[in-house]
């Protein structure tokens, strides 16, 4: 059996969390992503990784393709200088971002994108400030994703503005993000309404499923939900296809942590050459998830 993204390929793809500084404090956010404990990251050892995953992808006869995170990563002054590095070396990179940026800035922000995820968070964004960024952003040509965190209690609330997306903007994607009540680690989901829950599963289709000639196709929350995110003794190609930076500048295969750290952002890195063999009982992270995995 084949799990494997369908997303295009070619592609080093990359998960960079820059920080865990955001000023906002959704309640379903952990404190580890947005309490500011982690020095944010220096602009000279991030340019240098840049360079250096450049060539590495060269030499695998790929592109790197990074989306950088936070925290909140706009809270970093020196992003603009790294995406206009990534930009000057031909990189295709993306953003994710509550978008509380003022105008002059996000201008500036996503003249260097080429895609872009807008998270709207019920507790804190502004619905006007919102849209005006999604305007500019759509006027500006980037591929852009509204992502709505999806509070139960806020539910419909949140369908209402979806809809209002989805009609003046029909080439935006929108997903519904699946929240938890343990979002550390990703176990339990909220307490959706049966109603609820069915707009929260198969949504995107965006992970293929080979067994022998039967395929189908599942996204990461309604693997979840069905208990299909058990991987355990799997051949991943994380690390091959795919890789993360944290916010202490470690260079690692996924979220997961597993195979230990590669390297660190202005240092050597360890590039891998072969595929892990998965010890965890479930595939925890939506972006891990998305590494092709072969049943041994």
């Amino acid at each position: 059996m084949l799990v494997e993204a369908t997303r295009p390929q070619g592609w080093l793809w990359v998960d960079w969390w820059l920080l865990n500084h955001c000023a906002w404090r959704c309640s379903y956010c952990p404190d580890l992503l947005r309490s500011g404990s982690i020095p944010k990251p220096s602009l000279r050892d991030c340019q240098h990784f840049v360079s250096e995953l450049t060539r590495y992808a060269s030499q695998q006869g790929l592109k790197p393709r990074i989306k950088f995170t936070g925290g909140e990563p706009t809270e970093w002054s020196s992003l603009d200088d790294l995406l206009a590095l990534c930009q000057q070396l031909g990189m295709t990179t993306s953003l994710r971002t509550n978008a509380n940026v003022e105008h002059s800035r996000w201008q500036t922000l996503i003249e260097g994108l080429t895609d872009l995820e807008m998270n709207f968070h019920p507790e804190h964004t502004q619905t006007s400030v919102y849209m005006l960024n999604l305007d500019r952003a759509v006027a500006q040509g980037i591929n852009v994703r509204a992502v709505f965190n999806m509070l139960p209690q806020r539910f419909d609330e949140l369908e209402i503005v979806r809809e209002k997306i989805q009609s003046k903007y029909p080439s935006v994607g929108i997903d519904r993000r699946m929240l938890f009540e343990d979002p550390a680690v990703n176990h339990r989901p909220m307490q959706y309404t049966e109603t609820q829950q069915v707009k929260l599963i198969r949504q995107s289709g965006d992970i293929r499923i080979t067994d022998d000639a039967e395929i189908s196709y599942t996204d990461y929350p309604t693997m979840v939900s069905e208990g299909s995110n058990r991987f355990q003794d799997w051949n991943c190609r994380i690390g091959l296809e795919q890789l993360i930076v944290d916010a202490w500048g470690r260079v690692r295969k996924g979220h997961c942590g597993q195979g230990g750290s590669m390297g660190t952002v202005g240092g050597a890195i360890l590039w891998p050459d072969q595929p892990l063999l998965c010890r965890r009982p479930s595939c925890d992270n939506a972006f891990d998830i998305l590494a092709t995995k072969t049943r041994v």
